[in-house]
């Protein structure tokens, strides 16, 4: 099954479109913010996940993903202040959440990570290499920015 088969509800999609420029920002009062370039105006469609697709309060999961329809690429989004660390689990956990547990197929899972009160840190904690062998198993990446991250999908 297709992520965007399982995750249907219109009260998590944010976005479902071919626009050229999709912006998140951090909706915890950070200056975090992800750029995404869709030159090629492809299926883009945006989810969130805290308090969207994840609702429980209990359980750590990221700010959004960002959906690939066509090439079948996932994208988890953590628009942080400063505690990389805390960022790193929540991607991870959605990441089991979403993708892991419920066994969905996909091309590639990759995370971003931007933060805003502190530098991304140029070396690699214990969580990160974990979480970049969990990509690595699912043909993705990781990319960290501070303040702003900008891409083209």
């Amino acid at each position: 099954m297709k992520f965007c088969e399982k995750y249907t509800d219109i009260n998590y999609i944010k976005s479902d479109d071919c626009r050229k420029t999709i912006t998140l920002k951090d909706k915890g009062g950070s200056n975090s913010t992800y750029i995404c370039s869709n030159n090629y105006e492809k299926r883009i469609i945006v989810y969130i996940v805290d308090n969207g697709i994840i609702k429980s309060q209990t359980t750590a999961k990221c700010d959004f993903a960002l959906y690939n329809a066509k090439e079948d690429v996932i994208y988890f989004i953590e628009l942080k202040g400063s505690n990389y660390d805390r960022a790193i689990e929540q991607i991870e956990s959605a990441i089991n959440n979403l993708i892991r547990n419920n066994h969905i197929s996909i091309n590639s899972v990759n995370a971003r990570i931007v933060l805003t009160r502190a530098k991304a840190p140029q070396i690699n904690t214990t969580k990160e290499i974990k979480l970049k062998k969990i990509l690595a198993t699912c043909k993705g990446n990781l990319k960290k920015a501070t303040t702003q991250l900008t891409e083209n999908i």
